[in-house]
């Protein structure tokens, strides 16, 4: 009896596995549909440089200023930085909105890409600064403020290779 129980035991067991033969596909939550995957509109290389060109001349037109000095003191770093975040935010946002409904170039995409994901990197580290100062964290303040210029650098180096030489500082 003692060696049947174990093999009982493993055959109870195994004995759920496999496919039967009404079973059911799995059902998904109510009105929940698959979504068409939505036209990218891809654009002669030329012709996409001029837009992507255009649209950073706009930025350039937008004054965001030079970041403010970080100090020790928690409630000054809130009230200056809470103000010049909000209006940095905003521009570094609709810029890569607007770069983004641009389409794909018919060319370099993975400079494009790497362009893209840069500036997405860099409304993260915004948002990291503006969290930082929040919080009261100084040495996180400084340290994203670093990452945000050296992004910065990354990103004009990204835009100058791909050929957007208006967006590149």
């Amino acid at each position: 009896m003692r060696r049947v129980f174990p093999v009982l035991l493993a055959a109870l067991a195994l004995g759920g596995c496999g496919t039967a033969a009404t079973s059911a596909p799995p059902v998904g939550p109510l009105g929940v549909t698959a979504q068409k995957p939505r036209h990218v509109h891809v654009l002669p290389k030329k012709v996409f440089t001029r837009r992507a060109n255009r649209i950073c001349a706009e930025l350039e037109r937008t004054d965001i200023g030079s970041p403010p000095a970080v100090t020790g003191d928690v409630g000054r770093n809130r009230q200056t930085f809470g103000a010049w975040f909000g209006h940095v935010h905003t521009v570094v946002r609709r810029a890569r909105r607007h770069l983004v409904r641009l389409g794909r170039p018919s060319r370099d995409r993975a400079r494009w890409t790497r362009v893209m994901s840069k500036l997405t990197a860099i409304e993260s580290h915004l948002d990291t600064m503006r969290a930082s100062a929040w919080s009261g964290s100084v040495d996180m303040l400084v340290l994203s403020a670093r990452e945000l210029k050296t992004s910065a650098r990354s990103l004009d180096r990204r835009f100058r290779r791909f050929g957007a030489t208006r967006c590149a500082d």
